[in-house]
């Protein structure tokens, strides 16, 4: 018989995290939460578990779905192309960042869903899927889409720090501050991906800003990245908010974040690792 997982919504949240968004869940009392770690790791970044009160319902067999296959490029340029800078301008302003930070990372305007669409990379540059967001602010993946980075198009300096953020409306935030910056889609994902970006684009230092979650999920997530990066890290928190676009929000600029920084000592790799820290 073939375990059918469905998506977690508002009505029916994740029994771990309690989020309305990422995890998935079964008939017979499993579930994966992205947020919530286990001793049951899955291949897709999160963590299996057994639910205490599983929802009641009869597995039902189904024959198992072809993988779909995508051009995840040509759809999103499809998009693009129809995607006015007003537009995104308006959802930068409803965000609390620039609408240039998110044009250039590639937000686009998806008229069947009435939701924005975000691309993501692979580490040499090539949109392998597509993020979506809601009105409401639900996430989750076009069908047939590949867990990728976010990333903008402007070139990184791979003399100043990158930050590695949680995210495609984080790294607008990013951005937004002046930051060279690229995402990942949760705190858990693409840790192989993020390491080959920093060796293909040589960079030399990595600031790893986790968001600040209740199970310190973001925390153990930066961490675990942290243990596979081949250069000089350090793990920080936004100093004000869950996240740097709360903190942008609250009119934090990149010197405050840029000054404290300097203060902080750098774990290298093979070298025992520091504490995170709140910048």
């Amino acid at each position: 018989m073939n375990q059918v997982w469905h998506r977690v919504s508002k009505k029916r949240p994740c029994e771990g995290c309690k989020k309305p968004d990422w995890c998935t869940y079964t008939d017979d009392g499993k579930y994966c939460c992205m947020r919530l770690t286990s001793d049951r790791p899955l291949k897709n970044g999160g963590w299996l578990h057994t639910a205490a009160n599983p929802v009641a319902g009869i597995p039902v067999t189904r024959k198992p779905k072809k993988p779909v296959t995508i051009d995840a490029g040509a759809l999103w340029r499809g998009w693009k192309d129809k995607t006015t800078p007003k537009r995104v301008n308006e959802l930068g302003d409803a965000l609390g960042v620039e609408g240039g930070a998110l044009w250039m990372i590639g937000a686009c305007w998806i008229p069947e869903r009435q939701a924005w669409g975000f691309p993501m990379y692979d580490a040499k540059g090539k949109i392998v899927g597509i993020r979506i967001r809601t009105l409401e602010g639900d996430k989750y993946a076009w069908t047939g889409s590949r867990n990728a980075l976010f990333r903008s198009t402007m070139p990184v300096d791979n003399k100043q720090p990158l930050w590695l953020v949680e995210g495609p409306t984080s790294l607008s935030a990013a951005l937004t501050l002046g930051l060279g910056a690229i995402g990942r889609p949760n705190c858990s994902a693409c840790d192989e991906m993020a390491v080959e970006y920093v060796r293909l684009n040589r960079i030399r230092r990595v600031v790893i800003c986790a968001d600040v979650d209740e199970n310190e999920a973001g925390l153990r997530g930066a961490e675990k990245l942290q243990k596979v990066l081949t250069v000089p890290s350090v793990i920080v928190f936004p100093p004000v908010g869950k996240d740097l676009r709360d903190f942008l929000k609250a009119g934090g600029t990149r010197d405050e974040l840029e000054s404290m920084l300097r203060n902080f000592i750098w774990s290298v790799p093979g070298k025992v690792k520091r504490k995170a820290h709140h910048v």
